[in-house]
């Protein structure tokens, strides 16, 4: 092969690259392709920790974020009891999810419902999750079950040095 042959095939591989680049980038994913206000419905396949969880989803799996509220890590005081509660809650159920919208992991941002019941909010209620006035200053209501969990002493809150799951990831990278 030439010299010019190979600078030639060089040059269309790089192309056909770029452009099966561009073309899987353009590929919206299963997340993002939901509207967000728009309600789905799934079976929940696995619970990864107490705030997310994967569903089947018309075939497909959607990883979902509750949105508002933050778990304690795995590692941290409560986090197992927040996975256990919401797992034995939903594992192989049917769900609903308002979502909110799509964070930067592809995961739908949104609220889980069981039979009716808001599942953001039971976790508050239960002292295993805090709200997440970063990402939901507007809620107000989770803040109200955040405070009454902290004046009952319930879950996380009866550990007067509890940690927020932020803090904790925080110090854990440094």
């Amino acid at each position: 092969m030439t010299r010019t042959q190979r600078n030639t095939t060089l040059t269309l591989l790089l192309l056909t690259a770029a452009i099966v680049g561009a073309l899987v980038e353009r590929t919206p994913s299963p997340s993002s392709q939901i509207p967000t206000d728009q309600a789905l419905s799934g079976t929940v396949l696995t619970v990864a920790d107490g705030d997310t969880m994967t569903l089947r989803v018309d075939g497909q799996k959607v990883k979902v974020r509750l949105q508002g509220i933050d778990c304690p890590e795995r590692q941290q005081a409560y986090g197992q009891e927040a996975g256990d509660f919401i797992r034995d809650q939903v594992q192989g159920k049917q769900v609903e999810v308002r979502k909110l919208g799509v964070d930067q992991y592809d995961r739908v941002l949104g609220e889980v419902f069981l039979n009716g019941e808001n599942l953001n909010k039971e976790l508050l209620r239960e002292g295993l999750a805090w709200w997440y006035e970063k990402h939901a200053r507007d809620r107000t209501d989770y803040r109200d079950l955040q405070d009454e969990a902290k004046r009952e002493g319930r879950g996380l809150w009866s550990d007067p040095d509890a940690i927020p799951p932020w803090e904790f990831r925080w110090r854990e990278r440094e």
